[in-house]
């Protein structure tokens, strides 16, 4: 539950402009990661994602739902 709303979000959710305005702001900074490259970047020709584009981190809730389903078997070993 602690986690759920963390997993919503990383599911997707409409980027704000303030937010994808400052994410091409800051593009030669992002760019120097690949992997943050890759996320931040995801349109066809390497574009920002547009306001109101659903901003999706499907790696980051899947790891999410890791930590869910490990917990849920601790607590269900008795850890």
């Amino acid at each position: 539950q602690v986690l759920q709303p963390a997993i919503e979000m990383a599911d997707g959710y409409p980027m704000e402009g303030q937010t994808a305005r400052y994410i091409e702001h800051e593009r030669k900074e992002i760019e120097q990661w690949p992997d943050s490259k890759r996320l931040f970047f995801p349109n066809p020709g390497g574009k920002a994602p547009e306001p109101g584009q659903l901003f999706r981190q499907p790696e980051l809730a899947a790891t999410l739902r890791k930590l869910v389903d490990a917990e849920r078997q601790a607590l269900a070993a008795g850890a």
